[in-house]
This record gives C-alpha cells, sequence and structure tokens, in this order.
C-alpha cells in the first residue's frame, strides 16, 4: 500500500508488548493529511498533543528521523510501534489502528437515539439507551453523585460513536460501521478484536 493510501482518520483499538497482554490507552486518534501525521488524545481533535512526518512505513521528527515505525496489515487495518517501559522493562509497545469510514445508515442521530439496541458480548449483555441516566439513582445520591453512567451518539466528520459516559466524562468511543432501525454493527472491540453486532429491542 502507498502512503497516499494512508491517508485519513485512524483510531486505536488496542495496546500490546512482549507479554501478549492487550489493554486500551484511552481515545487516541492518528490524522494523515498528504506528508503530516497529527496525533490526538481529544475527541473534539481541537488539541493535537503531536505532529509528526510521514515516511516509508515509518513516522518522522522534525530533524526527519525515525520517531516510530509500522506495519500495514491491511487497508483498514495498521500496528505502530512505540519504544518505552513496562516494570522496568524496555519493551516494543503494539498499537493496533482502525481506519474510520463513513458508517453506513441513512439515520439522523436523533432517530438513531430514539431506539434500544441490545448487543451480547462474551457472557454479557449490555442494553444501548441512549442520553437516560443508567446507574441507579439510590447509589448515585448515597455517594453524591450527580451522574453515572450514559451513553450517547457523537461523530468525527461522517463516522459515528456510539460514546459511554461516567461522572460526565467520556470513557470508550465505539466507532459504527453500520446502524439500521434494526442493527447496529461495530467495530472490532478494544482488546477482543472483533465485530460485534447488537439489535434493536422492540
Amino acid at each position: 500500500m502507498k502512503n497516499k493510501n494512508l491517508q485519513g482518520k485512524w483510531l486505536i483499538r488496542d495496546i500490546s508488548h512482549n507479554n501478549g497482554k492487550k489493554g486500551f490507552p484511552g481515545f487516541q486518534l492518528i490524522e494523515i493529511e498528504e506528508e503530516k501525521v497529527i496525533f490526538h488524545r481529544d475527541f473534539s481533535l481541537k488539541k493535537p498533543e503531536l505532529q509528526l512526518k510521514l515516511g516509508n512505513l515509518c513516522f518522522l521528527n522534525s530533524k526527519d528521523e525515525i520517531a516510530h515505525e509500522f506495519t500495514i496489515v491491511n487497508e483498514n487495518q495498521i500496528i505502530i510501534y512505540f519504544e518505552g517501559t513496562s516494570n522496568d522493562i524496555e519493551v516494543t509497545f503494539e498499537c493496533n489502528f482502525d481506519r474510520l469510514v463513513p458508517t453506513k445508515t441513512h439515520l439522523k442521530i436523533e432517530e438513531i437515539e430514539s431506539f434500544v439496541y441490545k448487543i451480547k458480548v462474551e457472557n454479557s449483555e449490555e442494553e444501548f439507551i441512549f442520553n437516560k441516566e443508567l446507574s441507579d439513582k439510590e447509589i448515585l445520591e448515597l455517594q453524591k453523585i450527580k451522574e453515572g453512567k450514559k451513553y450517547r451518539i457523537e461523530r468525527i466528520d461522517q463516522t459515528l460513536f456510539i460514546s459511554s459516559y461516567f461522572q460526565g466524562k467520556r470513557r470508550v468511543p465505539y466507532p459504527i460501521k453500520e446502524v439500521t432501525e434494526d442493527l447496529v454493527k461495530l467495530y472490532p472491540f478494544p482488546i477482543l478484536g472483533k465485530e460485534f453486532v447488537g439489535y434493536r429491542k422492540h
């Protein structure tokens, strides 16, 4: 794949290193525009953290030195390598990034938010109910917490997300591949590494 085909936005799925264990480091997005490589940790994309330059299977710093290398898994997935330490041991972190593509849908956000989708993840089931308090109100009052768990639909360009919030803070934004009146199909989940489909609850 040539560098021109890397253009666009890439969202981190998970991170691992030598011991093979995977984790989710929080929201991280890379934006590639021509030769510019911009790193974001803020969902609004208004506060870039770092800017590098696109090289041949690597990102370059301002001195044209290799900052990070990467491999291309397929047209929609890349792995970026970061050197660091874990338990005082030098390791190479492997970060899986998925390309963001426009969500397939004919629905408006307000319509999606009016539906309830049920999804089974491993041995548990979760219901996506939007813009409503999902935590037990008595427990919130006892703990003097104003907001508990909520789900919201959000957007980056033409990609929609189901974002989970706790105490008013975004925790995990799940990008949506496709959503209809009957189902919602999500990108591969962090750590689990596979797509999940939720079905509308009638």
